[in-house]
C-alpha cells in the first residue's frame, strides 16, 4: 500500500538581494480532485477540500525571524482492492474544534476553562461525533468519546477508566490544568459518502437480513472480546434509498459510525474493479496512547491497531517492544512463538486472507521467519493485528508524532 502524503506551505522570506527589502510569497496549493487513475475510480473523502498548511519563516540571513505554523495537511489513499478484503486505516485527523485547559475533573467528566458553549453542541449527532484527546499531562495521548456537554462540562465514555484515579496518574486541574483537544471522528459518512452520487462502493438494492449479497461492506474489528481470528464487531453496507445501515438493523442511520484513531477497518469489495478513496486531513502533532488490555493465562487476544501518522516506522522504533514495558512479549525461539505482530497482504486477492508476515521478538530483537526484522517497516494506511498470547498486564502503546510545532 502506497502512502500518499503532501505537505503544503505558504512561506515568506527576505530576498537574497540585500538591496531589495521585499518578501516573496511561495504557495503550493492543494488541489482537490476527482479522477480516474490506472483504470481505478478515485475520489476525495467528503468535506475536506483542504486549506494549505502554512509555515511562515525567515532564513538565517534575515534581520528578524518570525515563525508561525498551522497543522500540516495532506491526503491519504485508501485502496479497496477488487474482489478482496482490504485492511486499511486513516493516518490523518480532522481539524480541532476546540482546545482548552481542564479546570476540574470527575470520574467520567471534565470541566473545561472555556465559556459560552451551547449545551449539547458536542453531543453525538448526524453531522459529527467528537472525541476529547489529552494533549498534556499524565494522560497525554488518551482519547475518549464525548457523550454530551452541558456548557463547559463534558461527559465522556471512559470505557471503565476513572479519571480521578487513573493508572497513568492524576489529571492536573485549575488555571494550568492539562490541555485537551476536541476533534470530530472520521465516520463512515465522511469517508465513504452519504448521497448516492458520492458512493463509490457498490450498494445493495434492498435490505435482506444479515447478508448483503453482492454488495460492498465495511467491517469493524472486535477489540474487546477475548480470542483470535474473531468475527467483526459490526458490518455496514449502503442500502439504496436508505443509506448506511448495520447488518440486521434496516432502520437506523449508520452514517455517523466512527473510526477510532489508531484502529483499522476492513473494506470488503465484491466488485472485481478496485476503488481508491482519497481522504484529506491533518497530521496530528499530538501523541496517541492506546490501551492494551489484561490477558489472562491461556486466553489469547487479537487487537487490531494501525499507525496514527502518515509515515512509516520500523519495528525497532515502534514502541511495541521494550525491555521494561513490552507490549509484545519475547518468544523462546522461532520454534516456540509467543506474541506476534501480524501483517496482511495488500497485493493478493481474496477474502479473509491469512497474514503474510508474522513478526516476533527473541531476546531483544525482532524477527520474521528467523530473519532479522528490526528495520522492517510498519506502513501507514495499513492494519495490523497484535496477537497477545498468555499472561499480560494492562499496558499502553504510545505513538509519538513525527512533526512538532515550532
Amino acid at each position: 500500500m502506497k502512502t500518499l502524503f503532501h505537505m503544503n506551505f505558504f512561506a515568506t522570506k527576505e530576498l537574497m538581494d540585500p538591496k531589495k527589502k521585499r518578501s516573496a510569497l511561495f504557495c503550493l496549493p492543494f488541489v482537490a480532485r476527482r479522477a480516474k487513475e490506472g483504470g481505478k475510480n478515485q475520489r476525495l473523502g467528503l468535506g475536506q477540500y483542504m486549506f494549505a498548511g502554512c509555515l511562515l519563516f525567515s532564513p538565517a540571513y534575515a534581520q528578524t525571524t518570525t515563525i508561525a505554523a498551522t497543522p500540516a495537511v495532506g491526503y491519504s489513499k485508501l485502496t479497496a482492492r477488487g474482489a478482496s478484503d482490504s485492511f486499511v486505516s486513516i493516518p490523518l485527523v480532522q481539524r480541532s474544534a476546540l482546545v482548552a485547559n481542564i479546570s476540574a475533573v470527575d470520574h467520567s467528566a471534565v470541566t473545561l476553562s472555556v465559556a459560552g458553549l451551547v449545551d449539547g453542541v458536542y453531543a453525538p449527532g448526524a453531522s459529527a461525533v467528537y472525541y476529547l484527546q489529552f494533549v498534556s499531562g499524565n494522560l497525554s495521548g488518551l482519547c475518549y468519546k464525548i457523550l454530551n456537554n452541558q456548557g463547559y462540562v463534558f461527559t465522556l465514555d471512559t470505557r471503565g477508566d476513572d479519571l480521578t484515579n487513573h493508572p497513568l496518574g492524576a489529571v492536573n486541574t485549575g488555571a494550568t490544568g492539562d490541555l485537551v483537544r476536541i476533534r470530530p471522528y472520521w465516520t463512515i459518512g465522511t469517508i465513504f459518502g452519504n448521497a448516492p452520487s458520492q458512493i463509490f462502493l457498490d450498494p445493495i438494492a434492498t435490505f435482506n437480513g444479515p447478508v448483503y449479497p453482492g454488495a460492498d461492506e465495511i467491517l469493524l474489528p472486535d477489540n474487546t472480546s477475548t480470542g483470535t481470528q474473531k468475527p467483526p464487531a459490526a458490518v455496514y453496507g449502503y442500502v439504496t434509498n436508505s443509506g448506511w445501515r448495520e447488518h440486521n438493523d434496516p432502520n437506523t442511520d449508520a452514517s455517523a459510525t466512527t473510526f477510532w484513531p489508531g484502529v483499522p477497518f476492513t473494506i470488503r469489495r465484491q466488485n472485481p474493479a478496485p476503488v481508491d478513496i482519497l481522504v484529506t486531513g491533518y497530521v496530528s502533532a499530538d501523541r496517541l496512547v492506546q490501551s492494551i488490555p489484561v490477558v489472562t493465562a491461556g486466553a489469547d487476544f487479537d487487537q487490531a491497531v494501525s499507525l496514527a501518522y502518515p509515515l512509516t516506522i520500523s519495528l525497532a522504533s515502534s514502541g511495541l517492544f521494550s525491555v521494561t514495558t513490552p507490549i509484545i512479549l519475547p518468544s523462546v525461539d522461532s520454534l516456540h512463538l509467543g506474541d506476534l505482530v501480524l501483517s496482511y497482504p495488500d497485493n493478493r486477492s481474496g477474502f479473509s486472507l491469512p497474514p503474510d508476515q508474522r513478526f516476533y521478538v527473541v531476546g531483544t530483537d525482532w524477527f520474521e521467519t528467523e530473519a532479522p526484522a528490526d528495520q522492517s517497516l510498519l506502513q501507514p494506511e495499513a492494519g495490523y493485528i497484535l496477537r497477545l498470547r498468555g499472561l499480560h498486564s494492562a499496558n499502553y502503546w504510545v505513538q509519538s508524532p513525527p512533526l512538532t510545532p515550532p
